[in-house]
């Protein structure tokens, strides 16, 4: 097959590509390591959560990068969620090399250790999760690391009265093909569909304004009581609109 074919499959009815690294959305955090006195940052795209008791997360790192080695020696990392505000600041750290510039002090980061592994997080990104490497897999072109998540640390604006999270607050960060985005609105919550008929989420092709001459969904019985609206809300610190920081010294 060819690389660009174009041609839908009479099978599926879609364009077949070959197997590659597509996927999205997908988080893009900061990720801190190296020794508290020297400590380096690297933006990830492949991380995720892979395990409830213990909690288990991974990133995935190329054996050429800088950080690669800090990592392995250190044995920790702190996987830092980045605002949309941050983009940036996100995309110049995964630019530039720790071995030749200080990120920190290039971007204006603040290190602060963290509390329960031996590496810093980013004081400015509202979530910082600590992590304890567990094994390393090689796998190709990058190695995985495998850890525990033995901390994290959560800025008070994303809490409400009771304590209770609210991560739509923090207005983070994703990836997609090879461009940056950030959640709009919240949509739903998780076990939403329990709450409405099965033939009411059924998937039903879009029909034609006809005012407007714009697509729009179909109309789903109970369709309310699966889906609330919420007022989107920025990121602490961050002004209503205000488009994320341009790239850095490109």
């Amino acid at each position: 097959m060819e690389k660009n074919e174009r041609t839908p499959s009479p099978l599926t009815g879609k364009i077949e590509w070959k197997g590659s690294a597509l996927l999205g959305p997908v988080p893009a955090v900061m990720v801190s390591c190296g020794p508290c006195d020297a400590p380096d940052i690297i933006t990830v795209s492949w991380t995720g959560i892979c395990c409830t008791r213990p909690p288990m997360t991974y990133i995935s790192v190329r054996p050429e990068r800088y950080s690669h080695h800090l990592l392995r020696e250190g044995g920790c990392f702190v996987i830092n969620l980045v605002p949309a505000s941050m983009a940036g600041i996100c995309d110049w750290c995964g630019t530039y090399t720790g071995a030749k510039v200080d990120k920190f002090a290039r971007m204006g980061l603040s290190a602060v250790p963290s509390p329960t592994v031996d590496t810093v997080m980013i004081a400015e990104c509202p979530v910082s999760v600590s992590c304890r490497v567990r094994q390393i897999l090689p796998l190709g072109s990058h190695d995985l690391f495998l850890a525990e998540i033995v901390g994290i640390s959560v800025a008070p604006a994303l809490l409400d009265d009771t304590g209770k999270l609210h991560m739509e607050r923090a207005g983070l960060l994703c990836a997609m093909h090879g461009a940056y985005y950030a959640p709009d609105r919240f949509l739903a919550t998780l076990g939403c569909s329990t709450k409405v008929s099965a033939d009411s989420l059924r998937y039903r092709k879009e029909t034609t304004d006809g005012s407007s001459g714009r697509p729009t969904a179909s109309t789903r019985p109970g369709r309310k009581a699966a889906f609330r609206r919420r007022k989107p809300v920025s990121a602490p610190g961050r002004e209503q609109g205000k488009p994320p920081a341009g790239k850095d010294g490109k």
